[in-house]
């Protein structure tokens, strides 16, 4: 029935926001390419991800690591310390910047 519900784990509901992102991406990819005038709605605009990892087990990590960079031109990823050994594991060598974020108290955050 297709009024059934379907109970998702975290990490599914996870997967199937990703899928939705690369499908709106590609999409997006594909106006652009058949465009022959400039228009603002086909710009390429960095993905902003915050803790895209932290739903995951160790082995669905990988997977992720490997999906993001061919996602698009340029992501933004915030991510926690925990996971962050493991994006670098897994995509070190696609990163182009990395910086940490260190609260100082309620008012002052230094960039590392």
């Amino acid at each position: 029935n297709v009024n059934d519900k379907v109970e998702l784990s975290e990490g599914q509901g996870i997967s199937v926001i990703f899928s939705f992102i690369t499908s709106m991406i590609k999409m997006s990819r594909e106006n652009r390419l058949s465009q022959t005038d400039h228009d603002l709605s086909s710009d390429i605009y960095p993905l902003v991800m915050d803790a895209p990892l932290s739903k995951f087990d160790k082995k669905h990590i990988k997977s992720v690591c490997e999906t993001i960079p061919r996602l698009t031109e340029q992501v933004i990823i915030f991510i926690k310390d925990t996971d962050g050994d493991l994006a670098m594991e897994y995509m070190g060598d696609k990163i182009g910047k990395s910086h940490k974020i260190r609260k100082m108290s309620e008012t002052e955050t230094v960039l590392e």
